[in-house]
């Protein structure tokens, strides 16, 4: 089976930052629903706020790895 180029729905890209990189992730934009001239029923308005609650952690996610960064390094510098 062949691989395909696409990334996942997402669009997350983990790879670019592996876990024991100094680098921070980058948080990704999600995929919302576009309305159109009928507008969005309920389980598309359903999916996009879910996709924007998703959004939302993620960047609480990468404000905690970074946290975690900092405090560590710091933690090195005091008691090491």
């Amino acid at each position: 089976m062949k691989n395909s180029p696409q990334s996942d729905f997402f669009g997350s890209d983990f790879s670019a930052a592996p876990e024991n990189s100094s680098e921070p992730r980058q948080s990704s934009a999600v995929m919302l629903i576009a309305a159109n001239g009928a507008g969005l029923n309920a389980q598309q308005r359903s999916f996009n706020k879910l996709s924007l609650d998703i959004e939302a952690e993620r960047a609480k996610l990468l404000e905690w790895q970074d946290f975690s960064r900092t405090l560590g390094s710091r933690f090195e510098q005091e008691y090491h």
